[in-house]
């Protein structure tokens, strides 16, 4: 009898820790969300044994949120959440072929890119088509199907809803390398629509406005105020001497070399005193 009892024991210990495990309290999955909370100064919680792990911090200014998620829609996925600086904007960012039933409710309607084959891949709904086109600016897109490629599922879901930017990525992440990966895509994404929240400055080869106010290198992390550079490719701003030092653009997976240098500029709609706008120059610049 004791002999049952002991192995009844040590059975139900092990579908214990199985269990746990897979559900995503313990193991490598939990210790690459404490891994990134650590990094960034911020914390790792768990719902009690069976909840998944989830990392909260600061990043900049704003209040970051990544969890792992599990729903009959999605199955098991990653979900990473920032503050959004506009309350009242609503949009919605899926893959073309996914039907998004409460639209109405949120009063969206649905936009078009400048980018026709972005439109044929993703499907874009908003409640303001102004606002909506000009945060899909060229960076933007760059990003989103940065994202896209992640772990080669194609698949990512952007929310922009009551004052969030929400992101969900297919599948948990168990790895740290896998975690800090997503998590850095989707910060440069959002790094990239904040460029597009002042109307402002315009890129000759490109109608998305990009706007330069509180602009941070991506580098060293401080703010820009002076001597600043473009990636050509992505728009990412950099500090001219860290771009010379890095040797091109930090955005991963980029590795753009040409740079595009700024003038003075003016706002979009406003014009000078011989009636024509400033620009900026748009030729890029060989590396240093």
């Amino acid at each position: 009898m004791e002999c049952f009892l002991t192995f009844i024991f040590f059975t139900f210990a092990i579908a214990f820790f199985v269990t746990a495990t897979t559900r995503g309290g313990g193991g490598r999955h939990v210790t690459a969300y404490r891994t990134l909370a650590q990094r960034y100064g911020g914390v790792c919680v768990t719902n009690g044994v069976w909840g998944r792990p989830a990392a909260r911090f600061r990043y900049g200014e704003v209040a970051a949120h990544i969890e792992a998620k599990k729903n009959r829609t999605l199955g098991r996925h990653t979900e990473s959440h920032l503050q959004w600086n506009d309350c009242d904007f609503a949009c919605i960012l899926v893959p073309a072929h996914v039907q998004v039933g409460w639209r109405s409710a949120w009063g969206l309607h649905e936009v078009e890119s400048e980018d026709p084959v972005f439109d044929r891949q993703m499907k874009i709904l908003a409640n303001d088509p102004v606002v909506a086109k000009r945060l899909f600016s060229e960076g933007v897109r760059w990003q989103v199907q940065r994202l896209c490629k992640l772990f080669g599922d194609g698949h990512v879901e952007l929310f922009w809803r009551k004052g969030h930017l929400t992101c969900r990525k297919l599948g948990w992440m168990r790895t740290y390398d896998e975690l800090e990966y997503f998590s850095r895509a989707f910060f440069e994404l959002f790094d990239q629509s904040m460029l597009t929240r002042v109307e402002g400055i315009d890129f000759l080869e490109s109608d998305g406005a990009v706007a330069i106010g509180d602009a941070e290198c991506q580098i060293c992390g401080e703010q820009i105020v002076v001597d600043m550079v473009f990636c050509s490719r992505c728009k990412t701003p950099h500090h001219s001497e860290c771009w010379e030092y890095f040797g091109g653009c930090s955005v991963f997976g980029c590795q753009e070399s040409k740079f595009i240098t700024p003038l003075i500029a003016e706002p979009t709609g406003d014009k000078g005193q011989n009636g024509t706008r400033n620009k900026w120059a748009n030729k890029p610049t060989d590396e240093l």
